[in-house]
C-alpha cells in the first residue's frame, strides 16, 4: 500500500469513527486503517482494524510510501489524558494529526485551533477563541469570544460556553450544558448534561444541575 497526499487513519472504531468518517470522505481523504485498543468488530470493509500498538506494528511494517496523517476518533471523557500520551506517541512514529472541520461549522478567522482539533456539524468557534489540540467541538457546540478549550477537551453536542471562559486540559463539558461568561473551569472537570455552570469550577470536580453543584 502506498500513501497518498489525503490519507489518514483513525485511532478509535466506534461512534465517534462513524462521524469523522463521513466528513473525511466526502473531502476526498482516504482511510487507510482503523486502530482501537479494545477488540471491536471491523467497522468498514474498505479501511482494515488493528488492535493497539501490536497492532500499529504490524501496519507500519507493511505501510510503503509517505506516512499518513492521524486522527483520534475518541470522545470518551475516560480516555483523555490517554489521547494526549496516544497522541504523543503517534507522533514520534512520524504521523502527524489533522486538524478536522465539518463544513458547516463556523470557526471565526481570529479563531485558532490546535493539531488534532476536531470542530463537528454546525459547530460555532467565536472570535479570538483557542481550541486546544486534539480537543472536540461537537454537533452544534459553541465556544465564544476570548475562551479557551484547552488539550484533550471536549464539548459536547449542544453545549455553549460564553464569552472569555477559560476551560483546562481535559474537561468534558455535557451536553447542552451552558458555561456563564469569565468562568474558569479547571483541568479534567466534568460538566454534568444540561448543567448552567454560574461560577468557577475547580480541578477534577464533577458539577450538574441548576445552578451547577459539586457532586460525588
Amino acid at each position: 500500500m502506498a500513501a497518498g497526499d489525503r490519507t489518514i487513519i483513525l485511532w478509535g472504531a466506534t461512534g465517534h469513527a462513524r462521524v469523522l468518517r463521513d466528513i473525511l470522505l466526502p473531502g476526498g481523504w482516504t482511510i487507510a486503517a482503523v486502530f482501537d485498543n479494545r477488540p471491536v468488530a471491523a467497522p468498514w470493509a474498505d479501511a482494515p482494524l488493528f488492535i493497539g500498538r501490536e497492532g500499529f506494528a504490524r501496519w507500519r511494517r507493511d505501510w510503503q510510501g509517505a506516512l499518513p496523517g492521524f486522527a483520534l476518533a475518541i470522545g470518551s471523557h475516560g480516555f483523555a489524558a490517554g489521547k494526549l500520551a496516544l497522541a504523543a506517541w503517534l507522533g514520534d512514529e512520524g504521523l502527524s494529526p489533522l486538524t478536522i472541520v465539518h463544513p458547516s461549522a463556523v470557526v471565526e478567522p481570529s479563531a485558532r485551533l490546535g493539531p488534532g482539533a476536531q470542530v463537528l456539524a454546525g459547530a460555532v468557534i467565536g472570535a479570538e477563541a483557542r481550541i486546544g489540540a486534539h480537543s472536540i467541538v461537537n454537533t452544534r457546540a459553541s465556544i465564544d469570544h476570548d475562551s479557551c478549550l484547552g488539550d484533550a477537551g471536549h464539548l459536547a453536542p449542544g453545549a455553549t460556553v460564553c464569552g472569555e471562559v477559560t476551560i483546562g486540559h481535559r474537561a468534558m463539558l455535557g451536553a447542552g450544558c451552558t458555561v456563564l461568561p469569565r468562568l474558569a473551569i479547571g483541568d479534567g472537570a466534568l460538566i454534568g448534561a444540561g448543567a448552567v455552570v454560574v461560577r468557577d469550577v475547580a480541578p477534577e470536580t464533577r458539577v450538574t444541575g441548576i445552578p451547577a453543584r459539586p457532586r460525588p
